[in-house]
This record gives structure tokens, sequence and C-alpha cells, in this order.
């Protein structure tokens, strides 16, 4: 697995299925092709701010490797914060971000996404990648979390992948802006109404 852009484009990022997977918590990180396409809609999309990326805050939810984090820190995010249930998933991420020389720019706490406390900053991107056979029961309630916990800053975007038979519930409050598909996956673009 490799970064697909910014500064530190091409660099390879280890993965739990690489080095002491820890079963009960298995990772499927996501494809380049998925997070290339990502990047490119929040570039281009009529719903975000001209390039979001630059100098965001972004949180990445259930992030096993950390790859969409450390590719927004590539692409010239300010910081990131990862979290995930597994430790062994957070010491990978922490070793990715070391790796790229990246440790002062992030912070990595073991949570349980639907118990999200009241939150001690705000991000303006925020990525969700639960296990795909939890995606739907887990989303509602972080999203919910998010909004109503103060982790989302005024201008914001939260994306959601998922497998391709999931459907995005409605969740109250909160907007699906854009879907799209690749692969085995669906990623939903949201934003608080």
């Amino acid at each position: 697995m490799r970064i697909t852009g910014g500064k530190y484009k091409n660099k390879v990022l280890l993965t739990l299925k690489q080095k002491g997977a820890d079963k009960r918590f298995p990772i499927r990180p996501t494809m380049a092709k998925t997070r290339q396409a990502a990047f490119n809609i929040l570039m281009h999309a009529s719903f975000v701010e001209a390039n979001i990326v630059e100098g965001s805050v972004v949180l990445d939810l259930c992030c096993g490797c950390g790859s969409f984090g450390l590719e927004a820190l590539s692409r010239g995010a300010r910081s990131a914060t990862f979290i995930d249930t597994s430790y062994s998933n957070l010491e990978i991420a922490k070793k990715n971000a070391a790796s790229l020389a990246a440790l002062l720019d992030c912070r990595f706490l073991q949570a349980d996404i639907t118990q999200l406390p009241i939150a001690d900053r705000q991000y303006n991107l925020v990525y969700i990648d639960p296990p795909y056979a939890k995606t739907a029961e887990v989303v509602a309630v972080a999203c919910t979390r998010l909004r109503d916990n103060g982790w989302l800053a005024p201008i914001h975007v939260i994306i959601v992948e998922s497998g391709k038979k999931m459907v995005m519930q409605n969740i109250p409050g909160i907007a699906l802006r854009q879907q799209r598909s690749y692969g085995n996956s669906n990623l939903y673009f949201l934003q608080c109404e």
C-alpha cells in the first residue's frame, strides 16, 4: 500500500496483514484508487470549499493502518487524529506516521466511535471506514455523536466508506451530498445541514 499524492507520494505504508495481525480486529485498507477518488472529489465538488484538504484538521475513524489521514497530511492537511478500537491498528498507524516523519502532526486514540465524548477540537475532514459488516449500524450513531458532541468544524465534510451492498440510511440533520462506487466500495460524502 502506498500514498497516492502529495509530499509523501509513493511512500509505502505497513498494514496489519504484513505484521502482527490481530484477528479480532481485521482491517481492509482503503484501496489507493478509492483514496485518490475521494481526494479528487474533495478538490472539485461544488459542495465543499476550494481545497478543503489544505490546512484542514482531519479525523480518521476506524483508522486501521492510517492510510486516509496520512494521505491527507501528504496533501496539505495541518494535522490528523486517528481513532480505532484496536491497539494493534493504532500501533501500525503510529509506525506509518513515524516512517513519514509526521508524528508531530498526529494524535492516536483508542476508542469506540459510537461512544465519542465531547470533543476537545473540531475537524474539517472526517473519514469513517468501519468494518463493512457493521457500517450501517455504526455510521448513524457515529455521525450523530460527531455532530452533537462538537467534533465538526463549521466547514466540514464527512466521508463514509462502505461495502457495495450498504445503502446509507437517513441521518436526521445530516445531508448526503454525493455518493460514488469504486470496486467493492461505496463512498458517501455528508455534511450537517
